[in-house]
């Protein structure tokens, strides 16, 4: 449900709105928190002409303001919630391709959790892999050090 929700409102994103015009986008605290919207309204913003203003609150807020029609797009991470809103007759999806998108599977989680997990031991753990690459790094370092490139060590 995630993707077909975050699709369908990038969908209306990108389709659905006068150039131009200012968009209210109500989301959680914690997408506002995660830097996520730092990258993609800019971009967004850039390209289409459209200025987003964020109002970051909590999921049942937003999900509120978008049933009395206070915000233009809604962006939240609740799959039951998200159900219940559709269901209810708001955020219809418009878009049959975005419609068909299913939500992560059980396999594709399990790889999702491997590479988390990876990284995770990676950051407390980095010693094997800084073994691994101090002789590679070492001879690039004494290569760089003896060339005649300026301001190389």
């Amino acid at each position: 449900m995630n993707k077909i929700f975050f699709s369908f409102l990038f969908y209306i994103f990108v389709v659905g709105l006068v150039k131009g015009e200012p968009i209210k986008l109500a989301t959680t605290t914690s997408t506002e928190n995660s830097g996520l919207l730092k990258i993609i309204i800019p971009y967004f913003e850039k390209r289409t002409g459209n200025v987003v203003h964020v109002l970051a609150v909590g999921t049942g807020q937003a999900l509120r303001m978008g049933q009395d029609g206070n915000v233009d797009v809604v962006l939240v991470h609740a799959p039951k919630e998200e159900m219940r809103f559709v269901d209810a007759g708001y955020g219809e999806i418009a878009n049959d391709n975005v419609a068909k998108l299913e939500d992560v599977n059980n396999r594709e989680f399990c790889v999702l959790m491997v590479l988390a997990i990876s990284v995770l031991a990676l950051g407390l753990w980095p010693a094997p892999l800084v073994d691994m690459m101090s002789v590679s790094i070492e001879s690039l370092l004494s290569q760089i050090s003896s060339s005649k490139i300026p301001g190389a060590f």
